[in-house]
């Protein structure tokens, strides 16, 4: 698909609360997001001065490989404020690709770029999947609406 914006400031993107729709695996990654993500103020790319959601939307790993992916399941949180892991189990590609994922939180360091999800199917639970990059970019043609977290 040919997209009319193409950022590569990571920070000021939010994908949190956005579902998956799909990931292409081919020369590069695609991670679709059929109703969008959330780009910042700050992002370059919009010129609105306000934080608005997109329309479909993706994102794009140049040159992107998996690595790994497992699920976890937490149970409690501990008087620190962090959270007990009871459970780990690594996963497959194919099974992650299968998953309908909601994003929670999402890191790119060091060409690696990590996402969070919250995993809905038969019960809620959590699962992480890393994959590697040459560059990273956010991609969408529109920008239609105030992001959920515009005051």
């Amino acid at each position: 698909m040919e997209w009319q914006y193409c950022s590569e400031d990571w920070q000021s993107v939010s994908l949190h609360d956005n579902f998956i729709s799909s990931m292409l695996f081919e020369d590069d990654v695609t991670i679709e997001f059929e109703d969008g993500f959330d780009v910042c103020a700050e992002n370059p790319m919009n010129d609105t001065g306000r934080h608005k959601y997109t329309g479909r939307a993706a994102v794009l790993l140049k040159n992107g490989r998996f690595i790994s992916a497992k699920y976890s399941s937490y149970t409690e949180k501990l008087s620190d404020g962090s959270e007990n892991v009871v459970s780990e189990e690594k996963m497959s590609l194919g099974e992650l690709r299968r998953l309908d994922l909601e994003v929670f939180d999402f890191d790119f360091e060091e060409n690696v770029v990590t996402i969070w999800c919250c995993v809905w199917h038969n019960s809620k639970s959590f699962c992480e999947f890393k994959l590697s990059c040459d560059k990273l970019l956010f991609c969408w043609n529109e920008l239609l609406g105030d992001a959920w977290f515009q005051k």
